[in-house]
């Protein structure tokens, strides 16, 4: 009588790293992630890593004798995103993951251009309590526009105007049209 057994492992993240964390759009950045053996806490060499963004996968790598996988990629997503190593059972080597099974790093990217404007316009000269002013100006933006507000500058600092709410904006370019009530008193 033969009998077969199997002895499996657990397969676990032990640390990561993104190199750079803060980017601009459209540049690139490099994840990494050590797999461990649980038990042992020694480097599990070609098991296979997956890399995720905060939307999709970004694709996989297998880890190298250190036990290291690294996936290098672009980003063009602006803000702050979590950028994510996962690890599976792998029944080729004999490990299920463990509950460790993944480590998130946090990728800040910035817009290089800020957005600027081609026209600025009013439909008054002069302007009286009472009466209504209209002021517009053009946007462009390299990713997308999402809202404009008014400041002024009536005390010697700049500030948020409360006569006008912020508009939303879409698209990369952009008509930006306020009336705003002036205040008899």
């Amino acid at each position: 009588y033969i009998m077969n057994i199997e002895v499996w492992g657990w397969a676990e993240v032990n640390q990561s790293s993104l190199n750079p964390s803060v980017i601009y759009a459209n540049e690139t950045t490099t994840i990494g992630c050590q797999i461990i053996d649980g038990n042992a806490s020694i480097p599990i060499y070609n098991y296979t890593v997956y890399f995720y963004n905060s939307t999709s996968l970004l694709g996989t790598n297998t880890t190298d004798s250190k036990g290291w996988a690294y996936f290098t990629f672009v980003d063009n997503t602006l803000g702050w995103e979590n950028i994510t190593c996962n690890i599976t059972d792998n029944p080729e080597k004999f490990y299920n993951a463990s509950s460790q099974n993944y480590a998130i790093q946090t990728l800040e990217t910035y817009e290089e251009n800020p957005p600027w404007y081609t026209e600025v316009g009013q439909n008054l000269g002069i302007l009286h309590k009472g009466e209504t002013i209209m002021l517009w100006t053009n946007w462009s933006d390299d990713f997308g526009l999402s809202y404009a507000w008014i400041e002024s500058n009536e005390t010697g600092s700049w500030q948020n105007n409360s006569l006008a709410d912020p508009l939303p904006l879409s698209g990369t370019d952009a008509h930006a049209l306020f009336f705003i009530d002036i205040p008899i008193n």
